[in-house]
């Protein structure tokens, strides 16, 4: 990637954040906190990460949002794609985040015994080492 594309990745996140700020504000309530949550996910990721993006022609930011289930942003370095799912939430118990919608077998292996219904959970052990999920509160931001 460029220096240019990433300055304009940046500077377009930016925007679109300060937009939906805006946006939120005149509503008076929270809208689309998914796409959201992958817009902050995604600046983060520029913040980290924007010096080596731009070091090489071949390094990419992939952007797949709501059109992909399994995953919302790529990041290729030298060849080699990491990527991120971001889960966002605005619910709050106890000042604390409520992750709304989130199916425990996504991140554990779940077994249960069909005589007496006890139920065995453990580490999922069929994952992707390149997948990481980010778990975003956007009531925070």
């Amino acid at each position: 990637m460029d220096k240019k594309t990433y300055k304009k990745w940046k500077m377009l996140t930016d925007k679109m954040l300060n937009d939906c700020w805006r946006f939120r504000n005149l509503c008076n309530k929270p809208f689309d906190r998914g796409f959201i949550g992958e817009l902050l996910v995604l600046k983060q990721l520029l913040a980290t990460y924007g010096n080596d993006l731009s070091s090489l022609l071949e390094n990419d930011i992939i952007y797949a949002g709501n059109s992909n289930k399994n995953w919302d942003i790529g990041l290729k370095f030298n060849g080699k794609v990491l990527f991120f799912h971001a889960k966002a939430t605005t619910v709050a118990q106890d000042n604390k985040p409520v992750w709304v919608r989130q199916n425990a077998r996504t991140f554990c292996d779940i077994k249960i015994n069909g005589k007496n219904l006890k139920q065995s959970v453990s580490l999922k052990n069929d994952f992707d080492v390149n997948l990481y999920y980010v778990f975003v509160d956007v009531a925070t931001w």
